[in-house]
């Protein structure tokens, strides 16, 4: 499995403080899980991925603000 993630970002000095804004997006392409049958011993039922090697959330988005004062 191949998974792109991307990131923007942008610094800001506005009065001897700096400003860092963001946007991430993880899983670009919104790549889905391949099909791995796995069993949880104490669990009732068999899983249908392995969520501990694959990203099963799919395309995720994020803002962020960072400031140093």
């Amino acid at each position: 499995m191949t998974y792109v993630d991307l990131r923007l970002g942008y610094d800001f000095d506005i009065g001897g403080s700096n400003i860092e804004v963001s946007a991430n997006v993880t899983n670009l392409f919104d790549v889905d899980p391949p099909i791995t049958p796995s069993y949880i011993g104490l669990g009732e039922h068999a899983l249908q991925h392995n969520s501990s090697v694959y990203d099963v959330l799919g395309r995720r988005y994020t803002l962020g603000i960072k400031f140093k004062l």
